[in-house]
């Protein structure tokens, strides 16, 4: 993503976050929010509930912390 001229922002980083739920891959979507916190991007409420949902559909109850 850093290799696109289109300027990152939430939505950017919630989609990748999102795509990490839906294969339910807690290491991915922590790394997205990670590189979402060095971009200096706010996270929201749709980034925690996509955290959330990862942990949860990889049936990671620690994860969900």
């Amino acid at each position: 993503m850093k290799e696109c001229s289109t300027p990152l922002d939430s939505v950017s980083f919630n989609t990748m976050i999102k795509a990490c739920t839906r294969n339910a891959d807690v290491a991915a979507a922590a790394h997205w929010f990670e590189e979402m916190q060095k971009a200096g991007i706010e996270p929201d409420l749709f980034t925690f509930n996509a955290l959330i949902a990862t942990a949860t559909r990889a049936k990671d109850p620690l994860g969900a912390e």
